[in-house]
């Protein structure tokens, strides 16, 4: 041991005069350790700054944020060394070294997973991030210290006012660490929630919370603190703590691969001050949306179709226990001045394909303001064209989905409209000033309420309130599949359609050119024939008209309104449908135009002109339609765009 001993140790400009040999050896191997494990966070702050540099906006912040954390995790570090220093003494050559490397992994990232995932992308987190899966780990070890932490949000709730009169939200966080659904006999298998990690926020202004704006997005939380909250492990910022939304700047479109790139220019972040991974936040973002598509983004114990909320409330508010997925087809605000402290801010009608094939009422407070924004077709027509775009989309995606086989893209949509109360401001705004929905957005709702409009009229709605939220969903999230594809089930099965719904505008190709052998058919056809003869062919039919698409009031001109739709360039057309059969099949028929104008013996200008016109119109409508009438009519079969 003399060789080893010196008899003044000299450590961080300090004299120790070691009292025994034993001693002396001891703080001889510490300093030693000591000075191995600042050279080594050295090298690594360094190799961090050289890493960050092409992914980063502030090189300079970043390079003081990583000194910041450089001294925490070397005061973990070294007070870990002081626990191992005995075995240290006591190992043989090189054990300092396995000692300190063991130490560090263990202060730094307790998750074995962290840097892999089950998915193609490759995840590389910074020895400064930990993964949301090794959260529980850490809580099993003591630590209550600040992290950092990406994640991919599953949900959020809007702001709202707490009783201490600051704003609160919670977001909901996955990522590839984190596993998909409980376990099979777990205890907690029966959760309303699939597995994820939840991270609140408090401020005292509104304009402090992230601008969270859809599932999908990315967050980044820097210095946060993990808590635990009902024996799991949950995340909350302070006033110190960083929280940065990432997104794509251009948004995704359902005839768009995934992007993927780290360029600062292809990125939206909702504050450029501090340094983001844009490498782990590309990763991720590309999980998160393959993800979101392929497993349920709510557990399967929570489902609620509108199918099943109840017609005939007594209560004017009943807990509706689950989550409801559906498309926007209207954005209804309450007038201005009808506004008050106990009246809705607006409404949002909804759709889910369930339930019985109606539209229910306006609500009285908003109809005669909405009525020249409000299309007469509900569901109307951009729903329609949106569901046919992400049928498109989903079927040529990067990689297979077989969800969606052998759906098609609905002529119109059966299924009921309900109401939807947003009774909260911040919400609304959200909503209808910051534009986080749309008509035709897919959105989930949670702890919604089933209740009555609140003008008496005693129709059945829903009701958003303080503690619900609501979450829009990427395009091909996995529930919007789902709802596709049973929706297309039902109208397989024979159940009608809406009488308001709008009809899937046609193609605005031009018309093709039919072959001698199609143009020389003669005589009458069968529908049957009609259907399974190549595309494009016309027929000649005989056939009755059961109804028209939207549905034919034949006592109102509305009727002939709703036949008519808007043109790009503000003038009116006609375009409805009619469904026709025979003694071999049915089908619905789209008039359009000139073959509509034909038909009713007017034109579309000339329902807001001529009360004539309207009512010789109306006429012929009913002897078409009426019970045992036999039409004869041309019609022609064409090639979609889905080359159906």
């Amino acid at each position: 041991l003399s060789d080893v001993v010196a008899n003044d140790i000299t450590m961080n400009d300090y004299i120790v005069r070691p009292k025994s040999t034993g001693v002396g050896v001891g703080l001889e191997i510490e300093s030693g350790l000591i000075r191995q494990y600042l050279q080594l966070l050295k090298r690594q702050k360094e190799e961090v700054e050289v890493e960050f540099q092409n992914s980063v906006f502030n090189v300079t912040e970043y390079v003081s944020a990583a000194s910041e954390l450089r001294n925490d995790v070397q005061n973990v570090g070294i007070a870990g060394l002081r626990g191992t220093i005995g075995a240290s003494a006591r190992g043989g050559d090189g054990s300092n070294t396995a000692t300190v490397a063991d130490e560090e992994a263990n202060a730094e990232n307790t998750d074995p997973n962290a840097n892999s995932g089950s998915t193609s992308e490759v995840f590389v987190r910074s020895r400064f991030v930990a993964s949301l899966g090794s959260l529980s780990p850490m809580l099993v070890q003591g630590r209550r210290d600040a992290i950092t932490v990406y994640g991919v949000v599953l949900g959020f709730s809007p702001p709202r006012i707490t009783r201490m009169n600051t704003y609160m939200m919670s977001i909901v966080l996955i990522d590839e660490t984190i596993p998909t659904s409980r376990e099979v006999g777990a205890d907690n298998e029966k959760e309303l929630h699939v597995p994820s990690i939840t991270l609140n926020l408090f401020a005292k202004h509104k304009s402090e919370l992230p601008p969270v704006r859809s599932a999908g997005d990315v967050i980044c939380c820097q210095k946060v603190l993990l808590q635990e909250y009902n024996n799991e492990p949950q995340l909350r910022a302070k006033k110190s703590s960083n929280i940065i939304v990432a997104r794509p700047r251009e948004a995704r479109s359902p005839d768009e691969i995934l992007q993927d790139s780290t360029s600062p220019e292809d990125w939206s972040l909702s504050d450029g001050r501090h340094p983001v991974d844009l490498e782990l936040t590309n990763t991720l973002w590309r999980w998160g949306q393959r993800r979101l598509s392929s497993h349920p983004t709510m557990s399967p114990n929570c489902y609620v179709a509108i199918s099943q909320v109840s017609d005939h409330v007594d209560n004017f508010e009943v807990s509706v226990s689950g989550d409801i997925t559906a498309v926007v087809t209207s954005i209804l605000p309450t007038p201005e001045h009808l506004r008050r402290s106990d009246t809705p801010r607006g409404f949002l009608r909804l759709w889910d394909g369930t339930g019985p094939s109606r539209s229910d009422p306006i609500p009285d407070s908003v109809v005669t303001v909405n009525n020249a924004d409000q299309s007469i077709t509900d569901p109307p027509e951009q729903v329609l064209v949106r569901i046919e775009k992400i049928l498109k989309g989903i079927s040529s995606a990067e990689q297979p989905d077989t969800t969606c086989a052998g759906v098609n893209a609905p002529l119109a949509l059966c299924g009921r409209v309900i109401n939807a109360i947003i009774w909260e401001e911040d919400l609304w705004n959200l909503i209808q000033r910051d534009g986080i929905i749309s008509i035709g957005s897919f959105i989930r709702l949670r702890n919604i309420n089933n209740a009555m409009l609140p003008s008496g009229s005693r129709v059945n709605c829903l009701s958003v309130h303080v503690k619900s939220s609501l979450t829009p969903l990427p395009h091909d999230a996995y529930e919007v599949k789902m709802l596709l594809k049973g929706h297309d089930t039902r109208l397989k099965r024979g159940v009608p359609t809406n009488p308001t719904s709008a009809i899937l505008p046609s193609e605005s190709a031009p018309r093709p050119q039919f072959t001698s052998r199609e143009a020389a058919i003669s005589g009458f056809s069968m529908l049957e024939e009609c259907l399974r003869k190549p595309a494009p062919a016309t027929f000649t039919v005989q056939f009755e008209v059961s109804h028209t698409l939207p549905a034919s009031d034949l006592n109102s001109i509305n009727t002939l309104k709703a036949f008519c739709v808007k043109q790009k360039d503000g003038s009116d057309v006609f375009r409805f449908a009619m469904h026709i059969k025979d003694a071999s099949a049915e089908v619905d028929v789209i008039c359009h135009g000139k073959v509509a104008e034909d038909l009713l013996g007017m034109s579309a200008q000339d329902v807001s002109t001529s009360l004539a016109k309207c009512a010789q119109a109306l006429d012929i409508l009913k002897d078409v339609i009426s019970p045992g009438s036999v039409c004869e009519g041309k019609i022609r079969s064409v090639m979609g765009k889905d080359k159906r």
